[in-house]
C-alpha cells in the first residue's frame, strides 16, 4: 500500500493532518539541508479566487522576509495565476537566496510552471 492510502485510511481530523504536514515539511527540510516555503491554493474552494494574483506579492514576500537561510526551497501547489505576478516573486528569491528549488506535490499549471523553470 501507497503512502497517500495510508493517509487516506487513517482517516485523520484537520489538526492531525496539520501536524504530520508540518512533520514532513521539516523532514524535508532536513534532507534538503534548507528552509521550505509553501505556496498552495485550495483547489476545493469552489468559485473562490486560486490563482496566483498581484496581491499575493505583500505576503510572500513577508514570508520569505522570515527565511535566515542561503538556500531555499518551495513547494508550490497551484491551478496557475498570472505570469508578471510569478516572474516577480522569482526574482524575489533569485534576489534574496543563492539557490531554489522547487518541490510540486501535486499541480503547478500555467503560471506556477514559471516557479520550476526560474530555479537554479
Amino acid at each position: 500500500m501507497g503512502i497517500y492510502s495510508e493517509y487516506i485510511n487513517q482517516r485523520l481530523t484537520f489538526d492531525q493532518i496539520t501536524v504530520e504536514r508540518k512533520k514532513q515539511l521539516k523532514r524535508i527540510s532536513k534532507l534538503r539541508k534548507r528552509d521550505v516555503l509553501v505556496y498552495a491554493s485550495d483547489s476545493n474552494k469552489g468559485n473562490a479566487p486560486i490563482s496566483i494574483l498581484p496581491p499575493d506579492l505583500i505576503p510572500f514576500k513577508d514570508q520569505t522576509s522570515y527565511i535566515n537561510s542561503e538556500d531555499i526551497d518551495i513547494l508550490i501547489e497551484t491551478p496557475g495565476g498570472i505570469a508578471e505576478t510569478v516572474e516577480d516573486m522569482v526574482e524575489l528569491i533569485r534576489s534574496s537566496f543563492n539557490k531554489f528549488g522547487v518541490i510540486v506535490p501535486g499541480m503547478a499549471k500555467s503560471a506556477g510552471t514559471i516557479f520550476y523553470y526560474g530555479r537554479r
